[in-house]
């Protein structure tokens, strides 16, 4: 661990440097967003820039491996999923080929053709399969404390703080009594590790097995992770992108997530967020997942003071809605209830109580944000 903490201080060190010298982020695209600054109620225009970057794993087959590992809960998982897929059919008007004549449709040829006008051909309608339209984003907390490892979890301990969410039961169960517990087996994986399993484990896991479930849903998804150090250095790392395959390349990439640097969730959020406007879906659905509260180097006058992040979450989160994003926090942070509640309304945000609630916390949020 103290390895792991004194690499992660040279490479920041190092990035310093590699920006001080203008050769930092080379051959990768950047954006720049405002901040929005609560003290003097005004945004800093264009004061964030955003690295977007390709995550790759030195190690081909990481990913492979974890869903192999996870292999036996996707198919309860896809399951369960396959509830809220549309299997019914709904009638479209106005078509210009179909079974039956729409009668207004008649009726306003018939008028047309009265008064000369050129009639609108769209007559008739038709029976067609209810689909579903949804974008996902994904974005996942890269920041250092996700290195933190993880207590082992006491069966059935683990609940979420949401009087009026169901319960993030146990992960050691794979044979859950009724569709509201997500319960699964991961203790044959804990003996099989020598280190502690760390959030980050739990991070990936978690998106994994999500993306597992959605493959079958057919809705579209990304998944993506942000770190960085300071207001000209926020980095958006892609391991999926929306029309990508699930293929061993984006499986690596998901599993070449390692904890980073800083929380900068503002332009995070505002990147993303402009992803999924540009994806064309009729419902975007923005999932935050992390481990804390935002906090960076320069985010805000003073380093120990949060409200500043806070607020200007809050304001990326708002902006989102704005654009038609709904959006959606999930944290392991016990005391996110604090920050959270300053940054969206109480039905907007979860607080996993046990980290290894995470995975079928995120499953139930997307489930009920996504139910159409």
């Amino acid at each position: 661990r103290e390895r792991d903490q004194a690499q992660r201080r040279i490479d920041m060190e190092r990035s310093a440097i590699r920006h001080a010298l203008g050769d930092e982020h080379e051959n990768v695209r950047s954006y720049l967003y405002d901040e929005w600054d609560y003290i003097n109620s005004q945004y800093l225009r264009g004061w964030c820039r955003v690295y977007e970057e390709q995550l790759q794993d030195d190690h081909t087959g990481d990913g492979i491996e974890l869903l192999q590992t996870l292999r036996p809960l996707v198919q309860g998982i896809r399951k369960r999923f396959e509830q809220i897929r549309p299997s019914g059919y709904q009638r479209v008007n106005k078509v210009t080929d179909g079974d039956e004549l729409y009668l207004s449709a008649v009726v306003d040829v018939r008028a047309d053709l009265r008064v000369g006008s050129s009639p609108d051909e769209r007559v008739y309608s038709r029976r067609e399969r209810q689909k579903r339209d949804v974008g996902a984003a994904f974005l996942v907390d890269l920041s250092a404390s996700t290195d933190d490892p993880i207590d082992q979890l006491p069966v059935g301990a683990a609940t979420t703080t949401n009087s009026d969410t169901p319960s993030a039961l146990n992960l050691r169960d794979p044979y859950p009594d009724d569709d509201d517990e997500f319960t699964f087996d991961l203790e044959s994986r804990r003996e099989a590790e020598d280190a502690k399993r760390k959030i980050i484990d739990i991070q990936k896991e978690a998106v994994v097995l999500m993306a597992s479930a959605m493959e079958g849903l057919g809705d579209q998804y990304g998944v993506y992770g942000f770190s960085g150090y300071g207001h000209d250095c926020v980095e958006f790392y892609i391991a999926k992108e929306f029309k990508q395959a699930l293929d061993s390349r984006a499986l690596d990439a998901i599993a070449a997530m390692t904890p980073k640097r800083s929380t900068r969730m503002g332009p995070a959020i505002r990147h993303a967020a402009a992803k999924l406007a540009a994806s064309g879906t009729a419902l975007k659905v923005l999932m935050i997942i992390s481990d804390g509260f935002p906090q960076d180097c320069d985010y805000g006058p003073d380093r120990g003071n949060h409200e500043y992040g806070v607020q200007d979450t809050a304001k990326a989160l708002r902006e989102a809605e704005q654009r038609g994003v709904k959006t959606f926090c999930i944290t392991v942070d016990r005391s996110g209830h604090d920050y959270l509640r300053r940054m969206c309304p109480e039905e907007h945000y979860m607080v996993i109580e046990e980290t290894e609630g995470l995975p079928s916390a995120l499953q139930k949020a997307y489930r009920r944000l996504t139910h159409l």
